[in-house]
């Protein structure tokens, strides 16, 4: 059985090759923020999700 896993944080770079970014922490303060590189040939699929918009007083 093939084994995924997920990446949630903020694209750093990208050279067609390696994606860099920084993974947030986990929300139960399991795991800190960390800086990743992946493969693109290891990347199944990309789901951009823009950034939340500043609410307003």
């Amino acid at each position: 059985r093939m084994k995924f896993r997920d990446y949630v944080g903020h694209v750093r770079s990208w050279d067609g090759h390696t994606l860099e970014m920084t993974r947030d922490a986990a929300a139960n303060g399991s795991r800190p923020e960390q800086r990743v590189s992946i493969d693109v040939e290891t990347i199944v699929t990309i789901k951009p999700v823009p950034e939340r918009p500043t609410s307003r007083p």
